[in-house]
């Protein structure tokens, strides 16, 4: 096991979780340990130390393993396969059992109470290995502007790429502005429940709830968001005891007081309907108890246009319109609380940032500038800019376009900091 990770540059507990056994054969009954032994040279396309990049890894797997590429199919579901995934298909190696390739339903769990009211995450579990596997963890936040969406309204297509890397996906609900602030309502119930993850209180919802044997890996919780939820992404790198490993953000607000953040939005305001009154925007705040599920959000979920008979989505859109999103969310104005640009330090965890080019709700240059404050604070982190992409690009991307390609890097850059 440990030449084939070394060979293959796939860690050995990432085999496992494939259900490969230590000592595997192949066909013949051939330890493909051995075979591997028996290779003086190295690969080609390797790279100085004989370790593949993520490019050649499954090249070099199908050649010294001896399995004809034809002979691996990707996922139906999401076109693609990564290393464990493929690991399960080869059929030189014998496992003695292999890991099924469907996932389970997720599961509810309550990570926060306040008063009566519950606030819940959906887990999202991988197919479980042969033994007790440890699983990283990735907090998948929704966008909405931070008045709107839930739970659901996360990519699924993006969930089971990170099912076929062995990871366990968080899909939280957290109560949305403008009851609450951004501080006290959003960031607040994300970072606690960050904190959930991290004081064992996870692994225990798994234990009871999950098919399978699952054990979390707190040492590889990772943060992953679109829109606002890119934000509060960014949010688990500071002011919190104990950062997560890395953070992807999709297209995520900050710099909040860049002059974007009061500047009318035109074509956003051209969909308002007339007839939006005060008294029937502000009912908004009557909603009790603060509620965790708010209509679309904006990420494309929706065929049509926002109900403008809803005042919370009345609301949002009347903001993002007006450019009033910062002065409702943030009342204060105290945005060093707040701001994830204003808290990037050497020590902020690593970083991958993916945006639109073509983005109208929340200007690229938002995220360039977060990305160049990253590079002089000398924090690990990428850029990647989607040509012709909108702010919501992410609902509606397909799997295997270049748009899909592009931004899956950002899961890949993640896996890369699992030792």
């Amino acid at each position: 096991m440990a030449l084939l990770a070394s060979k293959v540059g796939i860690s050995e507990r990432r085999l496992r979780m494939a259900g490969i056994p230590d000592d595997f054969r192949n066909t013949r009954g051939t330890s493909v340990v051995s075979r591997l032994s028996c290779h003086n040279s190295t690969p080609r396309n390797a790279g100085s130390e004989g370790i593949l990049t993520n490019v050649h890894k499954h090249d070099f797997l199908f050649s010294y393993l001896g399995c004809p590429r034809h002979t691996i199919t990707p996922d139906f579901k999401t076109g693609f396969v990564s290393e464990i995934s493929l690991c399960r298909q080869i059929p030189v190696l014998k496992p003695s059992t292999t890991a099924a390739m469907t996932t389970q339903p997720p599961f509810r769990a309550v990570y926060k109470t306040i008063g009566q009211q519950e606030i819940d995450v959906d887990v999202y579990l991988p197919p479980p290995a042969e033994a007790k596997a440890s699983h990283p963890v990735v907090i998948n936040i929704h966008g909405g502007a931070f008045m709107l969406g839930s739970s659901k309204m996360v990519n699924r297509d993006q969930v089971n790429d990170c099912l076929s890397r062995g990871w366990i996906v968080l899909a939280p609900n957290h109560r949305l502005c403008p009851q609450v602030s951004l501080l006290d309502g959003p960031m607040r119930d994300c970072r606690d429940l960050l904190a959930w993850v991290y004081d064992g209180s996870l692994q225990k919802a798994v234990d009871t709830q999950a098919e399978g044997s699952y054990a979390i890996d707190t040492d590889h919780v990772f943060a992953f968001g679109t829109s606002s939820g890119g934000t509060l992404s960014l949010s688990l790198g500071f002011g919190v005891p104990r950062p997560v490993a890395g953070i992807y953000d999709m297209y995520g607000p900050s710099n909040f007081t860049h002059p974007f953040w009061t500047k009318t939005l035109e074509h956003v305001a051209a969909r308002l309907p007339s007839g939006l009154t005060e008294e029937f925007l502000n009912k908004v705040f009557d909603e009790d108890p603060v509620p965790i599920l708010g209509g679309v959000s904006l990420e494309g979920q929706a065929p049509g246009p926002p109900n403008f008979d809803d005042p919370r989505q009345a609301f949002a859109m009347t903001q993002i319109a007006n450019g009033n999103v910062m002065n409702t969310i943030v009342p204060s104005h105290n945005w060093d609380e707040v701001d994830p640009i204003r808290n990037i330090s050497a020590s902020f965890p690593p970083t991958f940032i993916v945006h639109g080019q073509a983005d109208t709700m929340v200007s690229i240059d938002l995220s360039r500038e977060l990305f160049k404050t990253l590079q002089e604070k000398g924090v690990k982190s990428d850029l990647r800019e989607i040509l012709g992409e909108e702010h919501t690009f992410a609902a509606k991307m397909r799997v295997g376009s270049e748009t899909w390609n592009l931004q899956r890097e950002g899961f890949d850059f993640l896996e890369s900091l699992i030792k």
